[in-house]
């Protein structure tokens, strides 16, 4: 936690209560830094209340996957339809004895580097990404190297998010 004008003011009156009141908490200092812990009647404390608190609620990193997952699952299908379909019509336009106009060409660049991504961010989604660890910190992940987007943000690597 780093110490400022609105974490100062607001946090130290209860650090101070919960060391000085309690006896929860012990400070010590390491390399210029304040470094806190439980104390022993802390972890008394706390071993007593276990019991309280039956199951903490979902970590935010493991809903975020779930949620992300869930969403690749559920359009995975119909992205990889909406590619092939735009791959047909490129096809066409290639196989055409008559060069399309440039206006075709250009209208399908877009959809498909969108479609591509989406259809890659997916695909990392539903087998790739391991379930989080809930006793480890969050690092975000990256979506495969070429994505713009992380996986975590469906709306933003799937075109037709919310439709």
């Amino acid at each position: 936690m780093t110490w400022g004008p609105v974490a100062s003011r607001r946090l130290r009156p209860l650090v101070e209560r919960l060391t000085h009141e309690h006896g929860w908490l012990q400070r010590s200092r390491r390399t210029g830094q304040d470094r806190w812990a439980l104390s022993h009647a802390g972890a008394d404390r706390l071993a007593r209340a276990a019991g309280v608190v039956d199951e903490l609620p979902e970590s935010p990193q493991h809903r975020e996957w779930r949620a992300a997952r869930a969403h690749a699952e559920a359009r995975i299908d119909e992205l990889r339809g909406e590619l092939g379909e735009l791959l047909a019509k490129v096809n066409g336009l290639l196989d055409a004895s008559e060069p399309g106009a440039s206006e075709e060409w250009l209208a399908c660049a877009e959809p498909m580097r969108a479609l591509i991504e989406a259809v890659g961010v997916a695909t990392f989604c539903v087998h790739e990404l391991a379930e989080p660890d809930d006793n480890a910190s969050d690092r975000d992940v990256r979506a495969p190297r070429g994505s713009r987007y992380s996986w975590r943000h469906p709306r933003m690597w799937d075109p037709g998010y919310g439709e």
